[in-house]
């Protein structure tokens, strides 16, 4: 049985033959890193090169260290690997993935090797380990279904009808998160709204030969890929109505005025600072709609004459003083615009003032 550990110095072939060795003083052996170690029980004269060095039972006992390490290692690493595909099964069972195959015509016939399930959960595989090769999702299916997969089943798998398939997955996947919120409407919670749009968005990082479809930030390091996707939920109507993807370069407030198509009388939208857009904030109030927003940083709040700047930090410190917690007022917004708007603020708590 041989063991090739590690090769820095080829000019040192250590053999070790039993445990009752030993090395004269003087004579320098390697440190154990460094040298590449042959343990046989008959090992040719080609492999000793003339080498007459002898190991002392301290650096075999080293080398044992190190193969005890590396199996604890080889270990640790097959438990977290088994973890992981025992959280993918348990997270896609959920999932109508054979139902979707069958009826976008991904799944035609029984396959042979490459169902649906094992597809789609070998991509989660590859992708949970950061990689992004047919090669890396092949590896992704093996090990998920057990059986080995070569990234050329993959490509032709590929080949067939997938992105209907995996387009209608997502969009059953997402219909069954929103879901999981509970029962929004019957909280009473948005009573006095028709509707109740709650929108964000999200980057992707994809490999950098994406990079003239989905251009990433500006950088001196080389161009790199970023995908963004923008997501509307309909939160009394529990579903998902709008996912777009576009490139990271496509910032959240150019996307500010698409909701207003569908968006009607008496309908909130709630979004992040991100969107804000005081163009799109007067069209929503124009139809009879509702905004909430944090409050862009920089912005002219002014008083509902629209004369002078209110000190914002003045009067939440005079509320402070007079015990009070909530700043509830009337205002215009821009110093054009100025464009009418309820201002409201809350204290924090202490731990979030903290964490800020």
């Amino acid at each position: 049985l041989a063991f090739v550990i590690v090769a820095r110095d080829l000019h040192h072939v250590f053999v070790v033959e039993g445990h009752e060795v030993g090395i004269p003083a003087g004579e320098g052996a390697a440190h154990p890193l460094g040298v590449v170690y042959v343990l046989a029980e008959d090992v040719p004269d080609s492999y000793r090169m003339g080498v007459k060095l002898i190991l002392t039972n301290v650096i075999v006992q080293d080398l044992k260290k190190m193969l005890f390490r590396f199996v604890q290692s080889t270990e640790r690493l097959n438990s977290m690997k088994n973890k992981n595909i025992e959280q993918i099964k348990g997270k896609i069972s959920k999932l109508p993935i054979e139902e979707t195959a069958v009826e976008f015509g991904f799944q035609v016939r029984e396959p042979k090797k490459i169902d649906p399930v094992s597809f789609v959960g070998g991509f989660f595989m590859m992708v949970s380990a950061g990689k992004n090769a047919l090669s890396d999702w092949a590896q992704g299916i093996s090990e998920f279904a057990g059986q080995l997969v070569s990234k050329q089943g993959v490509a032709q798998r590929l080949q067939f009808r997938q992105e209907g398939f995996a387009g209608q997955l997502l969009k059953r996947s997402l219909q069954a998160v929103a879901h999981q919120g509970g029962p929004v409407k019957e909280s009473g919670l948005f009573g006095s709204f028709e509707q109740v749009y709650l929108e964000d968005s999200t980057c992707v990082q994809l490999p950098d030969n994406l990079a003239g479809v989905f251009p990433g930030a500006f950088s001196h390091s080389g161009e790199s890929a970023v995908a963004k996707l923008q997501l509307r939920l309909n939160l009394l109507g529990e579903r998902y109505e709008e996912l777009v993807l576009n490139s990271y370069r496509d910032n959240d407030q150019g996307y500010a005025g698409a909701i207003l198509s569908v968006m009607g009388a008496g309908d909130l939208c709630i979004r992040d600072l991100g969107y804000w857009d005081l163009g799109a904030f007067k069209e929503m109030a124009a139809k009879g709609a509702f905004f909430l927003s944090r409050l862009k940083p920089g912005v002219h709040v002014l008083g509902t004459e629209g004369k002078e700047r209110l000190g914002l930090l003045a009067l939440l410190k005079k509320l402070r003083g007079q015990g009070g917690k909530v700043l509830d007022t009337d205002v215009l917004l821009g110093k054009e615009a100025q464009f009418p708007a309820r201002l409201v603020a809350i204290e924090a708590p202490q731990e979030v003032y903290q964490s800020r």
